[in-house]
């Protein structure tokens, strides 16, 4: 459109500077957003349940460059909520299925009662829609806990504690291709799990909106992203979504006063603007990451700082933001616009020993992300067994039961953060069918008191002195796994020792206030109760004989 407007200049170029300065007014007039365009908007329903997608058609009639410039055309959404509140929305452009292109925009409503909306593109305003928000089962979205921000919760209040993987590159010459993905969700779902890493930012070999240069989304991949969001909600699996492709920024980033780093937070916050628009609808939507392990050496706390300002005020949801980057990045930890601590971290052999011992190395890497995040949720986000290299260990596959896998799921979610450690071999653990690992751990936490239990890093004896305790103590009881240091992944499936049955063990838990108790025995694998009793605080404890581990629940009898 500006384009024609321009072209119209030349008819009058030998006119009276008079005629010419009116024109210019004119022009500029013509040239405002949307001065020449007409709008009609339409609502796929007009009722809704709470937290659930209504999905609106915009209906504009104009001419436009490019329709992913939001410099050239701002769409929004402007709604009026039951309440009086106002809500502006992002729309965005798509290309669908059958090549049509279109305009929509997504909403979920978080109020009940009657809502209006009309589309605006600078002073042109579509006709006004109104639709009803009725009751659902949904919970809303993911945020931290207001109540204990080392956790999270959801909007009505339920703790949500994060149990899963990655998924990380999704595509048709994937592994995990659009059959395998949804198997997967599912299979994680009917075990318990309920959170997922997944990159939208794999450049040409998966899923990437941004493959080549910023600013340009792959419309064929939206879609497959619309489909994965769409197979979570089914799921009711959360995605931590890792938007932007690394290397297409990394370069521009270097020095925070240059035109290079204003353009990398330009296009960031362009690719942000359309992922709130198309997928910030959903409640699966649990968190956007910027990066997959930026350099944590670049100055990025004004890109974190800027992109963190621009979501306060585009993302009417505000998702969580997280970042990881490829070593520990205390600075990122503790920056007040990234609302959850990452850390990638891998079993290889050229770490220290702990390499060989799951659940010490979960354990050392729970207390350094506690250390520099004290008060916001922390993730273990990337972890497993890797080479030299970063490639699959061959030791994975030697570990038929998945030693290392149980104990690492169990140190995590006993040692203080707020999710199980996410493993990034997914193929792997699929081809392994892991998936059956996290119903006992999902069983086992899903009564713990994370965000009301004023929860604290539990500190416990045990005899014989080879029995570890990683636990959490709260104000009416503790929660903790005791694991054999000497039947270690590495020495049970490298050193080829069997796991001797640990008898007449003695566990001594200090800080629980005196009185009656009800404690349960719990069997990691088979996911049951093996023994329930009750016992008087101060107590020396004496587990049910087992072998490797073991898990114990004390809460306060009601009795």
């Amino acid at each position: 459109m500006y384009l024609l407007v321009l072209s119209r200049a030349t008819v009058y170029q030998d006119r009276s500077r008079m005629q010419r300065y009116f024109l210019m007014v004119m022009l500029v007039v013509l040239a405002l957003p949307g001065a020449q365009a007409t709008m009609k908007l339409e609502a796929a329903a007009a009722r809704v349940g709470r937290f659930e997608k209504l999905e609106f058609v915009i209906h504009l009639d104009a001419e436009v460059n490019d329709p992913f410039d939001p410099e050239e055309i701002a769409l929004n959404l402007e709604l009026r909520a039951p309440g009086g509140r106002g809500i502006v929305l992002p729309a965005f452009y798509c290309r669908r299925a059958d090549g049509s292109g279109a305009w929509l925009a997504r909403f979920a409503p978080s109020e009940t009662g009657h809502y209006t909306a009309v589309a605006r593109w600078g002073a042109v305003v579509s006709n006004p829609v109104g639709f009803e928000c009725v009751p659902s089962a949904r919970r809303g979205f993911l945020r931290v806990s207001a109540k204990d921000p080392r956790f999270f919760e959801l909007d009505d209040g339920t703790p949500f504690f994060a149990i899963g993987q990655n998924l990380a590159f999704i595509g048709p010459r994937q592994v995990m291709t659009r059959t395998r993905m949804a198997e997967a969700f599912r299979r994680m779902a009917a075990n318990g799990a309920n959170y997922a890493r997944v990159w939208t930012c794999c450049g040409d070999w998966a899923l990437a909106i941004e493959p080549r240069r910023p600013g340009e989304y792959n419309q064929t991949d939206a879609l497959l992203l619309d489909e994965i969001v769409s197979v979570a909600e089914t799921n009711h699996v959360r995605l931590q979504l890792c938007l932007l492709t690394r290397d297409l920024y990394m370069k521009w980033l270097n020095d925070p006063r240059s035109a290079d780093y204003d353009r990398a937070i330009r296009y960031a916050k362009r690719f942000l603007r359309y992922a709130v628009a198309r997928w910030g609808y959903s409640t699966s939507v649990a968190s956007w990451e910027y990066w997959n392990e930026q350099n944590p050496g670049l100055p990025t706390d004004r890109f974190y700082t800027e992109l963190g300002r621009y979501l306060e005020t585009t993302d009417p949801y505000h998702h969580l933001r997280s970042t990881s980057a490829w070593g520990p990045a205390p600075k990122d930890w503790a920056h007040d616009k990234l609302d959850v601590a990452d850390l990638h971290w891998y079993l290889r052999p050229n770490w220290n020993e702990l390499w060989k011992d799951a659940a010490a190395a979960v354990a050392d890497r729970a207390a350094l992300l506690r250390r520099h995040a004290p008060r916001k949720p922390a993730l273990l986000s990337e972890f497993g067994l890797a080479d030299e290299q970063w490639r699959l260990s061959s030791h994975m596959k030697e570990d038929r039961e998945l030693l290392h896998f149980h104990d690492a799921l169990w140190a995590s979610a006993l040692s203080g953060l707020s999710g199980t450690a996410m493993f990034w071999w997914w193929e792997q653990l699929d081809r392994m069918n892991a998936y059956p690992h996290y119903k006992p751990l999902a069983d086992f936490v899903a009564d713990i008191p994370f965000t009301t239990g004023e929860l604290q890093p539990l500190v416990a004896t045990a005899t014989p002195a080879h029995i570890r305790v990683i636990g959490l103590r709260g104000r009416a009881g503790a929660w903790f796994w005791l694991s054999d240091a000497e039947a270690t992944w590495w020495n049970v499936v490298v050193g080829k020792t069997e796991p001797s049955e640990v008898r007449d063990c003695v566990v001594e838990i200090p800080g629980l206030s005196s009185g009656h108790y009800q404690a349960q025995w719990y069997d990691t694998v088979a996911g049951k109760v093996i023994r329930a009793e009750l016992i008087v605080i101060p107590a020396r404890l004496t587990p049910p004989p087992f072998r490797r581990d073991i898990a114990c629940k004390i809460t306060r009898s009601q009795s």
